[in-house]
This record gives C-alpha cells, structure tokens and sequence, in this order.
C-alpha cells in the first residue's frame, strides 16, 4: 500500500515534461518570440487581435507590448508600428510615436494612416506647420479621410483661422456625418468666429448624445454664454460643474463678450479648457 503513491507520482512526473513541451508547441507567440526572423503569420493575426483588444480595453500598456511583439513577428509591415504610434499617442509618448510612424513609413511610404498618425502627434507638441504638412500629405493620398479634415481644421482653430477650419470640419461632417469630434470641433469654430446661432444647434443635438463628454457640453455652455444667453450657459454646464464653477464660467463669459472678436478667439484659443496643448487631435 506504501509504494503505490510513489509510483503514480512518478508516472506523473514522468508524463509532464512531454505534456509541456506540447503545450510549447501550440503557443503560437513562442516560436517568433524567440526567434526573430521567423516569420508566422498566425502569431501575428493573434498579436494584433489581443493589442487591439487590450488597446480598447484601456490597456495601453499592455497593447504597446503586444504591437511591438507583432513587429517582430512580421518585420514587413507597417500596421503594427501605426497602431504603437497611434496607442503612444494616446499615452502621450508623443516623440516616441513619431518614431514608430517613421518606421511605418520606410516600411510603406505611402501610408496615410502613419502620415495622418505623425500629423496627429506633432499638433500635440504643438508644431503646427509641420504637423499641417503630414496632414496635407495623408489627405492627396486619402482624400476621404474625415480623421485627417479633422486635424487640418484643429490646426486651423489652432492658428486662428476660422474659416479654414470650418471649410475642413463640413468636408469630414459629409463623408461621417456623426462623427463626434467634427461636430464638437465645428461647433466650437463657430462659436469662435461668432455665428452663435449656428454654433448652439450643432452643439445642442451633440450634448443629448449618449456619448458626448463633458468638454462637449462646455463648449454649449460656451457659446450660449458669448451669445449672451447665461441661463441658457447655466443649465448646460449642471451635468458638470458645481454651482461656484458655473458662476465663475458666466462671468468669464461675460468677460470674452467684451472683446471684440479677434481677441476674444485668441484668448479662447489660449485657454486649455477649450483648446487644451499636448492631448493630439480630439
């Protein structure tokens, strides 16, 4: 009766070894991982699932792993290293970013999405020439881009230059009509150049949307205070703001209703709650 535990024990031990290097051999990621000029094809399609997957999770982290995993497994693509371009971005790794886009571009000079990506990065940092010519490179490749007329029209705000902007913003509206940063970015413009009219029944249908932010609902409260209607601004800021918050907004909109118009867009454009510097393209 004593010896039988040992022997199962040892049959045991004697069966993993082998039920592990199977397991081994079914992980597709092993192979490529070590080594790295192997190139598999299913342990790439699997790393970009899971890095997007962790990427809409939330986990940056753990997708910027994975992406560059993916890059070792199949060295010819550029996807992966827009996609950690584009999750760097969002961490605001934004000169690391710019490096994974430029190696997405040796890999594939005509990509708009690495162009549009470095666009994207380079507003962050606040290098609006150069960030409008990647712009304008991605858009004659990909014309129908709304993402890249987004950002031609950011940069434009940005620069003071509202009607540009807007001419940008209509174009991206047409190709994707409810796309919520060209109705939140187009609302806000308008708002700058003084068709508060306009500005307040485009922001008005974007603030009952059930993904709309609080900075959307601001920039309501926003125009209804420069169209000098404060109860109005009032009762659109209550989602967000505490009654002493809303006060001080009023009086701060009373204050840019002052202005004239020229200066009241550029001290806009220079406060980060409407125009906030080193977040990329919203």
């Amino acid at each position: 009766m004593s010896r039988l535990p040992r022997l199962c024990l040892a049959v045991i031990l004697l069966a993993l070894p082998a039920v592990l290097q199977g397991c081994a051999q079914s992980d597709p990621t092993t192979a490529s991982a070590r080594d790295p000029n192997v190139v598999d094809s299913a342990s790439y399609g699997s790393l970009m699932r899971v890095a997007d997957a962790s990427r809409a999770a939330g986990d940056l982290a753990g997708a910027v792993g994975l992406y560059r995993r993916a890059a070792v497994a199949k060295p010819t693509a550029a996807d992966p290293h827009i996609r950690l371009g584009e999750t760097l971005t969002d961490m605001r790794a934004y000169n690391e970013a710019i490096t994974s886009f430029q190696w997405a571009l040796q890999l594939d000079p005509k990509s708009a999405d690495a162009m549009r990506g470095w666009g994207h990065a380079l507003v962050a940092l606040d290098q609006l020439p150069l960030a409008r010519t990647q712009y304008e490179a991605a858009l004659k490749l990909n014309p129908s881009d709304y993402r890249t007329l987004n950002g031609l029209g950011v940069i434009g705000d940005m620069m003071g230059d509202h009607v540009t902007a807007q001419a940008y913003y209509r174009r991206g509206l047409a190709i994707e009509p409810n796309n919520l940063a060209l109705q939140n970015n187009y609302g806000l413009s308008l708002a700058l150049s003084g068709n508060f009219d306009e500005s307040i029944r485009i922001l008005k249908v974007l603030a009952v949307n059930p993904n709309a932010t609080p900075r959307n609902r601001l920039n309501l409260a926003l125009a209804y205070g420069l169209a000098g209607q404060p109860d109005e601004a009032a009762r659109a800021s209550r989602n967000d703001l505490d009654e002493v918050s809303i006060q001080r907004n009023l009086e701060y909109y009373a204050l840019l209703r002052s202005m004239p118009q020229q200066q009241r867009s550029s001290a806009i454009r220079g406060n980060p709650n409407y125009f906030p510097r080193g977040t990329g393209v919203q």
